[in-house]
């Protein structure tokens, strides 16, 4: 993990001053101090983390839809929303059939008009968030969580109110999506955010999740490959793994999809797909 850490990190500092011009370190506090970074964006530059062909269009968006905050970190150009941003917009914002190959990548149909949403919060009092979610035209949920520079998944701290929300939330919805033994306090704990999840696929059986992470990424697939192949068939189907990698190029040589769309693939690799070539 340390040695992608490093490479994308340095990847992203070279891309912040050949592609995006800027000759400054952005700021990064930590417990107190400031830190100075190449791969952060200086202040009153943070809508560079944005690609520049859907800049003005996300900006306006974001701010026609305040209920979608920009994360504290979003000035690091390694913000898992900023590239949620970046890759789904302009899919999400494209008229069916054109952007039809992006959401076969998912296992899902395209979403129904209006039919999705950044920063979901499917159940306000449960209160999960995901990176993406839509509603497909057959009716089902696809709901998105994106990792990249995480090292790992989410866990619990060993305390009541964990118990708690086993008790009285998790343990009904999970009881027929996991094995039993998930269930347990400390295995719960430990594998929280997965968890909390995938008790997203209780309320509908059309309803599906997909993980996009890096193939680099490896101790965040440590975690959930393990948990992913002891759950029973019927929750496994409905659950994918797709890498970032694969899926840009996928998609950056598909004939199927408009020139538009593939140049778009392209800048996406560009940015964050890192050259193993350059260290």
């Amino acid at each position: 993990m340390k040695d992608y850490i490093m490479l994308i990190k340095a990847h992203l500092s070279r891309y912040s001053r050949e592609q995006l011009r800027i000759t400054e370190p952005g700021i990064f506090l930590w417990r107190g101090k400031e830190l100075a970074y190449d791969h952060i964006l200086p202040a009153g530059q943070h809508d560079l983390n944005f690609l520049p062909h859907c800049r003005s269009e996300l900006h306006r968006f974001l701010e026609a839809n305040p209920r979608i905050k920009r994360h504290r970190f979003f000035h690091n150009l390694s913000s898992s929303q900023a590239f949620a941003f970046n890759l789904f917009f302009p899919f999400l914002t494209t008229d069916f059939p054109l952007s039809a190959p992006f959401f076969r990548h998912f296992g899902t149909d395209q979403p129904g008009t209006n039919g999705w949403e950044f920063e979901s919060v499917p159940d306000p009092e449960e209160g999960t968030n995901v990176d993406v979610a839509w509603t497909a035209v057959d009716g089902g949920k696809l709901y998105c969580e994106v990792k990249l520079t995480e090292a790992e998944f989410g866990t619990a701290k060993d305390l009541p109110k964990y118990g708690i929300k086993l008790k009285n939330k998790y343990r009904e919805r999970l009881e027929l999506l996991v094995p039993p033994k998930y269930l347990e306090a400390a295995l719960f704990r430990a594998h929280y955010q997965i968890l909390r999840n995938v008790a997203l696929l209780h309320r509908d059986p059309r309803d599906r999740l997909v993980f996009l992470l890096p193939r680099e990424n490896e101790p965040v697939q440590r975690k959930l490959t393990p948990l992913l192949e002891e759950l029973p068939p019927t929750t496994r189907s409905r659950i994918r793994v797709v890498f970032i990698e694969e899926l840009l190029e996928s998609l950056l040589t598909d004939a199927s999809l408009p020139e538009s769309l593939r140049d778009h693939a392209r800048d996406m690799k560009a940015k964050y797909v890192p050259s193993p070539d350059r260290k």
